[in-house]
C-alpha cells in the first residue's frame, strides 16, 4: 500500500478500521466509568491479539501491552501502531500518553492514562 498510496490515504485506511471496530462495540463501553472502560479495553485488545493489563497509579492508570500481533509488520511499517493507539483513545476518551514502544526495542508498550472523572471526546493521543 505504501508504494501505491499517499501517506494520508494510508492513515485514512487505518482510521477507518479503527472506526469500524469502535462503532461495532461503542454501545458496550460508552456508558462505563474509566476503570470499567479499561477492563473493556483489555478484553477488546485481547480479541485483537494483544496481551495487556492495566494498573492504577497515584496519578491515574497505566495500560501495558506485553505482546503485539503486529510487531513483525511494525518493524518495517511503524504506521500499524496507529491501530492500537487510536483504539485505546477511542475507548477511553481521556488523555493518554505513550511511554514506551516495543518497536523501539522496549519490553512493552506502556501508556499513561489520566484519571479524569468523565471521559471526553476527541482527545489526542500523544506518542512518546
Amino acid at each position: 500500500m505504501k508504494d501505491r498510496l499517499p501517506e494520508g490515504v494510508i492513515g485514512e485506511v487505518f482510521q477507518g478500521v479503527v472506526d469500524s471496530v469502535l462503532e461495532e462495540h461503542r454501545g458496550e463501553f460508552e456508558h462505563l466509568e474509566i476503570e470499567k472502560r479499561l477492563d473493556y479495553l483489555v478484553k477488546l485488545l485481547t480479541e485483537e491479539g494483544f496481551l495487556s493489563k492495566w494498573e492504577q497509579t497515584e496519578d491515574g492508570y497505566t495500560l501495558i501491552e506485553y505482546s503485539c500481533p503486529y510487531i513483525s509488520v511494525g518493524n518495517n511499517h511503524a504506521e500499524i501502531c496507529h491501530f492500537d493507539k487510536q483504539l485505546i483513545l477511542g475507548v477511553l476518551e481521556v488523555p493518554v500518553q505513550q511511554q514506551s514502544c516495543m518497536l523501539n526495542g522496549e519490553a512493552c508498550c506502556q501508556f499513561t492514562v489520566e484519571n479524569v472523572a468523565e471521559p471526553e471526546l476527541a482527545l489526542e493521543l500523544v506518542a512518546g
